[in-house]
């Protein structure tokens, strides 16, 4: 998960970089996703750690947690 946003790392170099790696890795059982607006920890308007976090990001997580976690304990 990615903030399009984020001061701390390069969006796309990051993403690039995550690609070729996972490509060398042959694993395809990966989702990159780049949330519009947000910064380095997924939050809009990152002025202070109780900024909102990007919408989807909540459902986003929830739902991998709920398939990878949930459903295998």
């Amino acid at each position: 998960m990615f903030g399009d946003k984020d001061a701390n790392q390069p969006t796309e170099l990051s993403v690039e970089k995550w690609r070729e790696d996972l490509a060398k890795a042959e694993n395809k059982n990966v989702t990159l996703m780049i949330f519009p607006g947000a910064g380095h920890g997924i939050r809009v308007g990152e002025h202070s750690h109780r900024a909102p976090f990007a919408d989807g990001y909540a459902e986003a997580m929830l739902g991998w947690l709920w398939k990878h976690v949930a459903i295998e304990n």
